[in-house]
């Protein structure tokens, strides 16, 4: 049961990612990602992207286009529109 309910956890975070992604593609007006965790207990690799911006096409640190960096990751990105802070 526990295994089952991590698979799933980190499935279901890394498919909000890749559909968070193609919404902001298709939108026409988000230009970057940021990397949002904030959680309690976070790995280091997690704390590490924490906050981090890059452009929409472009991959965080380590190679990658947004969560889930590793099983049971509950990190998520957030799109930042054209001329936003």
């Amino acid at each position: 049961a526990w295994r089952s309910r991590l698979i799933a956890q980190t499935e279901t975070i890394r498919a909000y990612s890749q559909g968070s992604l193609q919404v902001y593609r298709a939108s026409g007006v988000v230009e970057r990602k940021q990397w949002l965790d904030g959680q309690p207990n976070a790995c280091p690799y997690c704390l590490a992207l924490d906050g981090q911006i890059v452009g929409l096409e472009e991959n965080f640190e380590g190679g990658i286009d947004g969560p889930a960096l590793h099983p049971g990751c509950r990190c998520s990105i957030r799109g930042i529109v054209a001329g936003a802070k």
